[in-house]
């Protein structure tokens, strides 16, 4: 469902299990292209504190738990990401996977508010 006046990234908002969940298209979020949605196309739930927002994702290729061995420190700018909204960067085996800081690209001067108590 399209919410009215709602920053430009946010796709709008869906039912999840009788919750109304907020949803976050990331590619409009980073200034990204927009692409057709397919089969591949996934919707994320992600917790911060007691609310759940949905980021719009293009594919979702594997689940994997990194230890903190395997993090480094971000750097100023990877892939034209501004550095805001990366934690850090993983390692496994011969990848490097971008580990995103969810609750600042939740918050912009359109800020979202996430509150506890909603």
């Amino acid at each position: 469902t399209v919410v009215p006046k709602a920053p430009k990234f946010i796709e709008g908002v869906i039912n999840l299990r009788g919750n109304v969940v907020p949803v976050v298209d990331l590619r409009r979020r980073f200034g990204m292209a927009t692409v057709d949605v397919t089969k591949r196309t996934k919707i994320i739930i992600v917790e911060i504190g007691k609310r759940q927002f949905g980021l719009i994702v293009d594919s979702v290729a594997e689940v994997v738990t990194l230890s903190n061995d395997q993090i480094e420190p971000s750097l100023p700018t990877v892939s034209g990401l501004k550095a805001e909204f990366i934690n850090g960067i993983g390692k496994m085996n011969d990848k490097l996977i971008i580990i995103l800081e969810i609750s600042r690209i939740l918050q912009s001067t359109e800020d979202i508010k996430v509150e506890d108590n909603v």
